[in-house]
Formats: C-alpha cells, sequence, structure tokens
C-alpha cells in the first residue's frame, strides 16, 4: 500500500461523502492533525489505521486501497508480489495487500515486512475483528494487552483485534509475515 494513494483516497472519500474532519475524527479516535496528515501522504497507514478511518467513514477497508473490485476470484502472482513493489524503509514497515481487487470481501489480506529496528514503543492499536498472522520469514514480537509474545517462522498467531495490540520486529533482522484482518462491517 503506497501512503499518498491511500491519503489521497481517504481524503476524496471523506469529501465525497461530506463528512468533515472533526467528525471523522469523532468517529475514528484519530485526531484531525493526524487525519490530514494521512491525507496529505505524510502520516503512516497502518492496517489498524486504515480500519478505523474507513469505520469513521462507514465503509469498507478495502474501498479505501480498490482501484477496481472484482466478482471472481483475484489471484496475486509472484512478479505481483515481489520486493520492488513494496520497499522496505528502514524503521517502517511496509503493507502490500494482497486481495484489493476483490470485491464484497470480509477480510483484508496483506503481506507486511519489518526491516527491523520498527519502534516498538508505538502505541497498542485496538479496532473490531480478528487478526491472523503467520511469520514467512524472521521472527516478529506481538504485544496483546499486558502480555507479549515472539512468534518464530512458520509460526502463527490469531487474536481479537478489539485487545490493544502492536506487531514489530523481534530483533533487527526484520521480518515478513502474512496478515489477514477480519473487519465486521
Amino acid at each position: 500500500m503506497h501512503d499518498e494513494q491511500a491519503g489521497q483516497r481517504i481524503k476524496t472519500m471523506r469529501e465525497t461523502r461530506e463528512v468533515p474532519l472533526s467528525e471523522l475524527s469523532a468517529r475514528s479516535g484519530l485526531s484531525p492533525e493526524k487525519i490530514l496528515a494521512i491525507e496529505n501522504g505524510e502520516g503512516k497507514i497502518s492496517p489498524s489505521l486504515l480500519i478505523r478511518i474507513a469505520r469513521g467513514l462507514a465503509i469498507r477497508p478495502g474501498l479505501l486501497l480498490d482501484d477496481q473490485e472484482i466478482l471472481g476470484p483475484v489471484i496475486m502472482r509472484t512478479t505481483t508480489t515481489s520486493d520492488s513493489t513494496a520497499p522496505h524503509r528502514r524503521g517502517r514497515p511496509s503493507y502490500l495487500p494482497m486481495a484489493i481487487d476483490k470485491a464484497g470481501r470480509h477480510m483484508e489480506p496483506f503481506l507486511i515486512s519489518f526491516s527491523g529496528g520498527e519502534q516498538t514503543k508505538a502505541e497498542l492499536s485496538s479496532h473490531g475483528g480478528e487478526e491472523f498472522l503467520y511469520v514467512l520469514e524472521g521472527r516478529i514480537k506481538v504485544d496483546y494487552g499486558t502480555n507479549s509474545y515472539i512468534i518464530e517462522t512458520g509460526e502463527s498467531i490469531y487474536y481479537d483485534s478489539v485487545t490493544g495490540h502492536r506487531v514489530c520486529a523481534a530483533d533487527n533482522s526484520g521480518a515478513r509475515l502474512l496478515a489477514v484482518l477480519y473487519t465486521p462491517y
């Protein structure tokens, strides 16, 4: 997901739906400054923020990422998911949506890459729904409520996202994982 493109979609959707910035702020729990930064491509957009903004706009989160929707199955080829389409920025994870063209979906699958050194002091995220994470490479640390878990390559974790949570690389060598978010709408 490109933060700038998603930010522009959020702005367009907010303006089209005639949702004032103050109202979106109240509905999403995000400050107006944070929303403006995201809309201007200056703020990092995580799946959690995307969900909060989509809920504030009363839309499915995928609508903020979709270019076009396909009714049948959506196939992502390996050339589509190469590292060149998900650039790493040191200290920031990259998110590659895996089914942005699928119409009517209830799940949001992502490939998430951590370069290592991400901020582990970021606020815990909380939103409705569930998350499933499967570690493809490396190790991740999942802070969930008051507990922390280290998830290794080939392991997974599944949790209710209403409980405060945060995900980052467990060490400086980075990690890559498949994340599937379910958000009721």
